[in-house]
């Protein structure tokens, strides 16, 4: 059973994982780039992230993956790429368990294969992570209702 939701804190999908997660009652944490920054700005206190040594954010997306039980990436397949498949190939790097949701494709029959990987992988903290804001229209909107069905 999920007790706590770390991401990176970047526009869109992390964003929006650790707010609805809070809003869940969830713990919310994780890593962040040096000087809490995200394409939109400064990453709101509100979140607990913890500021990683340099601002680039490759090292939040392998701190996440690695201190977690297991990470799900929500992104449009057209947009797999950058980040986002960045912290899929951290996944398969360090040999972790990876859930993909893909936008426009993702079935509510799916929360069950959801619900089976968490169960199967002893998730309790859980990596969220995916598309930011600049990349899809609507992402934060698109997240949301995954993240619904999900969580």
């Amino acid at each position: 059973m999920i007790k706590r939701v770390v991401s990176g804190g970047q526009s869109g999908v992390d964003l929006i994982a650790m707010q609805y997660a809070r809003s869940k009652g969830l713990i919310v944490g994780g890593y962040c780039p040096l000087g809490r920054t995200n394409e939109r700005g400064i990453i709101p206190d509100l979140f607990d992230l913890i500021e990683t040594q340099s601002s680039n954010p490759k090292e939040r997306t392998e701190l996440n993956v690695v201190h977690s039980d297991g990470t799900l990436i929500i992104s449009e397949r057209d947009s797999f790429k950058g980040g986002t498949f960045y912290c899929y190939q951290v996944c398969m790097k360090y040999e972790r368990p990876v859930f993909v949701v893909f936008l426009n494709e993702y079935k509510l029959s799916g929360k069950t294969e959801f619900n089976q990987w968490i169960r199967k992988n002893r998730i309790k903290t859980l990596n969220i992570a995916g598309n930011r804001a600049s990349e899809v229209e609507g992402i934060d909107e698109k997240a949301e209702k995954i993240l619904k069905v999900l969580l």
